[in-house]
């Protein structure tokens, strides 16, 4: 079982490869209470000092930290200056915003949340999709950026089926196909991670085409 230790020493090395920020998933794959939380990610501070957003996907976790929870790291955390928000909750999103907007980068988690998290708010968003629909996903932040709902909606509505197919088995899979089928040297998920299966991979490759991104 991993361990906060483990966490250290993988945050040191990338430290040491140059990168900026650390992507810090709260302790998972036991119980735990608040205290808990925070120590974990005070030791990773105290050990790496630099900066961290917490990404928050109970859905894998296990553990929500919900914005009670973040409140508590912010105050004892310094390095945290966001979080990647992947509880599927809207208005979640929308307590982190109106709380601790001021504080720190709200970034949607969820692509099918995304847009209408940004038109309130949301700083940005961390997407499984935007692998695959790069131009794609930024022309929608841009359009969302705007605020401009009826163009959201329609632009966003014209990425739902390849967004839906990039999910119709579990991720990364699909969207390690569309990599390859763009010309990314993907390779194969890691176990337990698993390829998708030949009907997705035909749906992935139809839907990219329609969007003329194949």
């Amino acid at each position: 079982e991993l361990s906060v230790y483990d966490a250290i020493e993988s945050a040191k090395i990338v430290k040491d490869c140059g990168v900026d920020v650390l992507l810090l998933s709260n302790p998972y794959g036991g119980n735990t209470r608040l205290s808990g939380v925070i120590d974990f990610f005070k030791k990773v501070d105290d050990a790496v000092d630099m900066p961290m957003i917490i990404y928050n996907f109970p859905g894998r976790t296990g553990y929500n930290v919900n914005p009670d929870i973040v409140g508590a790291l912010l105050d004892a955390v310094p390095n945290i200056c966001g979080i990647k928000e992947c509880a599927e909750r809207y208005e979640q999103t929308m307590e982190l915003i109106g709380r601790f907007g001021d504080r720190m980068a709200v970034l949607s988690g969820n692509e099918f949340l995304g847009p209408w998290e940004l038109l309130c708010g949301a700083d940005g968003a961390v997407v499984a999709t935007g692998n695959v629909m790069i131009k794609e996903i930024v022309k929608l932040y841009n359009i969302a950026k705007t605020g401009d709902i009826a163009k959201t909606s329609e632009y966003g509505l014209s990425l739902f089926p390849l967004m839906r197919t990039l999910f119709k088995s579990p991720n990364p899979g699909p969207s390690k196909y569309g990599m390859i089928l763009r010309g990314f040297d993907a390779g194969k998920p890691t176990t337990p991670c698993v390829e998708c299966e030949e009907p997705v991979k035909a749906e992935v490759a139809a839907e990219m085409k329609k969007l003329g991104i194949i």
